[in-house]
């Protein structure tokens, strides 16, 4: 599978570099889709929508003990793999 990076540059052979920074910039932004992002080209924004989804990750099921101090969550990847994570409370009180 082809990183996010490898795939603009596909997409986008003659984007100038700063059109990825902008790209990496929104990813990790409090943005939480291609139409949030305010730096990209409409065009831009509406392909990347098409052909390279903002979230590879998507909640399949999501369980939790009776005290809610433990959480299990089965997780669909964009190559449609699963995983599973396990969010869990220790005595400190902290999350792990």
């Amino acid at each position: 599978m082809k990183t996010r990076h490898e795939q603009f540059v596909e997409r986008f052979p003659r984007e100038p570099g700063f059109r990825w920074r902008q790209v990496e910039d929104a990813l990790f932004s409090d943005a939480d889709g291609w139409d949030m992002v305010t730096t990209l080209p409409k065009a831009m924004k509406e392909e990347l929508a098409r052909e390279m989804p903002w979230s590879t990750v998507a909640s399949a099921a999501c369980l939790n003990n009776a005290r809610k101090d433990t959480y299990k969550a089965a997780l669909k990847l964009v190559d449609g793999q699963m995983i599973e994570s396990v969010l869990m409370k220790n005595p400190r009180d902290q999350w792990t």
